[in-house]
């Protein structure tokens, strides 16, 4: 199973937004669970169009509203992520998302 932290395009979570009529900020929107929902399904759509085994499918996503950034460590200078910074940064959120769904599955 795996499980991704997405910082989605503010123009784009705002569409959508509009488009099911949410007027919230987009921090507000990044919480909502229709929100999560839309982004698993759009990972799994482009999963299945590119035939990736169901074991790569993302299942679970924690949207961030603030990009990784060089200050907090999350990506080097040429802006390609610090993967082991990024876990540690998100370690707690991670977990709860394994364990959401390990629970889902009994």
């Amino acid at each position: 199973m795996l499980v991704a932290v997405i910082v989605p395009s503010q123009e784009t979570v705002k569409r959508w937004a509009k488009e099911l009529g949410f007027t919230k900020p987009f921090e507000e929107l990044c919480f909502l669970s229709e929100l999560q929902e839309h982004i698993i399904s759009e990972l799994k759509f482009t999963a299945e169009k590119n035939k990736l085994r169901k074991s790569d499918y993302i299942k679970a996503v924690m949207v961030e509203t603030k990009p990784f950034h060089v200050a907090r460590d999350l990506v080097t200078a040429t802006l390609e992520n610090r993967s082991n910074n990024l876990l540690k940064y998100y370690q707690v959120q991670v977990d709860e998302m394994y364990r959401k769904l390990a629970s889902k599955k009994i």
